[in-house]
C-alpha cells in the first residue's frame, strides 16, 4: 500500500517525526518516474538550530569590515528584519538532517506550512543557506540539512513533515554541431 501510494504521488506521504527520536538506518523511499526507480534517503536527525546565536558574529567578520559603520549597521538591521520573518526572536529553527543514496537534494516542508493559503503582499525575497555541521551522515552519504519551521526552544514533540520536492544534478552533455 505504501509503495503504491509513493508511485502515484511521487512524494513521501506525510510523516510525523519526533525531535531527537530518529533511528539510524531508517530508510525512506520515493518513486522517481523519470528513471523509474525508488530513491532512498535517510533522516539522521531533527534538531534545533539557534539562528540568533550567530547574528552578531556575522557582522564581526573581517570581510565586512571594508564597509563603513553606517553601512554595517544598515545591513545588520535588514538582516535582523529578514530573520524575524523567518524565525522570531526567542525561537529556534527545526532542521532535518538527512542523506540520500543518489546525491539528491530534498525539500521538506511542514504540513502546516503547505496547508496555508499563500498571501502575496510584497515582491521581496530572502534566503538562508544552511549547511550540515558534518560532511558525512550516519549512513555514509553526504550530510545535508533542510529548514522546517520555527519552534520553541524547549520543543521536544513531533512535527508533521512532507517531502515536497527534490533536485538532482544532471551531468552536462556537450553537443557538437
Amino acid at each position: 500500500m505504501l509503495l503504491e501510494n509513493l508511485k502515484q504521488n511521487m512524494i513521501l506521504p506525510k510523516k510525523e517525526i519526533f525531535i531527537n527520536k530518529i533511528e539510524k538506518d531508517d530508510k525512506f523511499y520515493f518513486y522517481d518516474f523519470i528513471e523509474k526507480k525508488n530513491r532512498i534517503f535517510y533522516i539522521d536527525r531533527i534538531k534545533h538550530y539557534d539562528i540568533w546565536e550567530e547574528v552578531n558574529d556575522k557582522f564581526e567578520d573581517a570581510f565586512i569590515q571594508d564597509f563603513s559603520k553606517e553601512q554595517i549597521k544598515k545591513m545588520k538591521e535588514q538582516y535582523i528584519d529578514i530573520l524575524e520573518k523567518i524565525c522570531p526572536k526567542g525561537m529556534d529553527l527545526a532542521i532535518v538532517e538527512y542523506e540520500t543514496e543518489d546525491d539528491i537534494q530534498l525539500n521538506f516542508y511542514s504540513k502546516e506550512y503547505l496547508d496555508v493559503i499563500p498571501v502575496c503582499n510584497t515582491s521581496s525575497s530572502s534566503a538562508i543557506i544552511l549547511k550540515s555541521d558534518k560532511e558525512v551522515g550516519n549512513n555514509g552519504f553526504e550530510s545535508r540539512v533542510c529548514m522546517i519551521k520555527p519552534v520553541e526552544k524547549d520543543f521536544k514533540g513531533s512535527l508533521d513533515v512532507e517531502l515536497f520536492s527534490w533536485v538532482m544534478k544532471i551531468p552536462e552533455e556537450i553537443i557538437t554541431l
